[in-house]
C-alpha cells in the first residue's frame, strides 16, 4: 500500500508556495520605496536595463509570461511613461522597446534595494545551497519544458 502524502508536503506546493511568497515580499518591498510595480514589469525593466532597445519578442523569453502578458505589461508601462516605443532604424516594420527617463530611474531605485532583499532571502543558506537549489529548480524546469 502506498503512503500517503500531505499535499502540503509535495514540491510542486512547496515551489507554488514560495513564489507566492516572494511575489509578496516584492509587492511589499516596492510599495515600501512608494513604488508601484510588479515582478513581471520588474522583469521588463530590467532586461530593458541590460539589453538596451529590444523588440517584444527579443523581451519576452525569460520574462515571466508568455508573449500576450508581456505585451499587456510593456502597454501599462509605455502608457505610465516608463517604456517608449521607437521605430526601427533599419527595418521600419520593427518597433523597439526602450527605457524612458523616468523607467530608468524607477528601475534604479527599486534596483538599490535588491542587495538587501537577497542577503536577507538567503539568510543562513551555505553557497553550496544555493547552487543546489539553483541546479534543481533548473531541472524541473528543464523537465516541464
Amino acid at each position: 500500500m502506498r503512503e500517503k502524502v500531505r499535499f502540503e508536503d509535495g514540491l510542486a506546493y512547496q515551489v507554488q508556495f514560495t513564489a507566492r511568497l516572494l511575489r509578496k515580499h516584492f509587492l511589499d518591498l516596492a510599495a515600501a520605496e512608494g513604488l508601484e510595480l510588479t515582478p513581471e514589469q520588474w522583469v521588463v525593466l530590467n532586461k530593458l536595463t541590460w539589453r538596451g532597445q529590444c523588440t517584444l519578442s527579443e523581451l519576452v523569453p525569460g520574462a515571466l509570461a508568455d508573449r500576450p502578458n508581456v505585451s499587456r505589461i510593456v502597454e501599462g508601462l509605455v502608457k505610465r511613461g516608463l517604456v517608449a516605443r521607437r521605430a526601427d532604424e533599419h527595418d521600419g516594420r520593427k518597433v523597439r522597446l526602450c527605457l524612458t527617463k523616468q523607467g530608468q530611474q524607477v528601475h534604479d531605485r527599486f534596483e538599490a534595494l535588491v542587495p538587501k532583499a537577497r542577503k536577507q532571502l538567503m539568510r543562513g543558506l551555505t553557497e553550496d545551497e544555493l547552487v543546489v537549489a539553483m541546479r534543481v529548480l533548473g531541472r524541473l524546469a528543464q523537465n516541464l519544458e
